[in-house]
């Protein structure tokens, strides 16, 4: 009988593995709790993160004055935006409300601390906001990464970042990505005349 022990232990442990597990719809042996119909294993399905672009509906036009300041004459490249993902609940169904609109200017300005304030968040260069009514103005200073020091990009959201689908951090990222492709711009630009704003910009 000694000789037959280890038989019996090998055929007695083979049957409790063969036992099968009830998953959660207990329809499968073994298959994980939330995961997709017809795969093996049910392997579970990670979310895909949403995809933000915004598109240059009108732009590259060398305009005069410039929002924040008192009135004035400082030029700029002025571009409209519209963001191409789904507004926030509040604003279903106002498309138009969610555009907004960039100046790219090198105009040497000058922030006053009665109307400009640090914007909170990590950026590569420092952010200033005011708001005019419930219209938010966010001026980033390219400064030293840029090939003129003086260059500035102002944004002005209308309705305020909620009416074109943003958070805060979602507007420093905006910004961050903008500020970002337009230096690659600069860079290539041998003037004034050469300059363009990005036309796409995903974020």
């Amino acid at each position: 009988m000694g000789r037959f022990r280890p038989l019996l232990f090998y055929f007695i442990f083979s049957g409790i593995a063969l036992i099968p597990v009830k998953g959660a719809r207990g329809d499968m042996p073994g298959e994980i709790p939330g995961g997709i119909e017809g795969v093996p294993g049910g392997v579970r399905e990670m979310p895909r993160p949403e995809t933000r672009r915004i598109i240059l509906t009108r732009g590259n036009e060398w305009v005069s004055g410039l929002p924040g300041w008192e009135e004035n004459a400082f030029a700029a490249l002025y571009g409209l935006y519209f963001p191409e993902f789904p507004p926030s609940p509040e604003q279903q169904g106002e498309r138009s409300a969610g555009t907004f609109s960039v100046w790219l200017s090198r105009e040497r300005l000058y922030f006053s601390e009665s109307r400009w304030e640090k914007r909170p968040g990590i950026f590569s260069c420092p952010v200033l906001q005011q708001y005019e009514g419930e219209a938010l103005l966010a001026a980033a200073p390219l400064g030293e990464r840029a090939p003129e020091k003086d260059w500035t990009v102002i944004f002005q959201f209308p309705g305020g970042p909620a009416a074109a689908g943003l958070n805060d951090a979602g507007v420093n990222r905006l910004i961050e990505v903008w500020a970002s492709r337009c230096l690659y711009f600069l860079s290539r630009a041998e003037g004034a005349a050469d300059l363009s704003l990005p036309a796409v910009v995903s974020f």
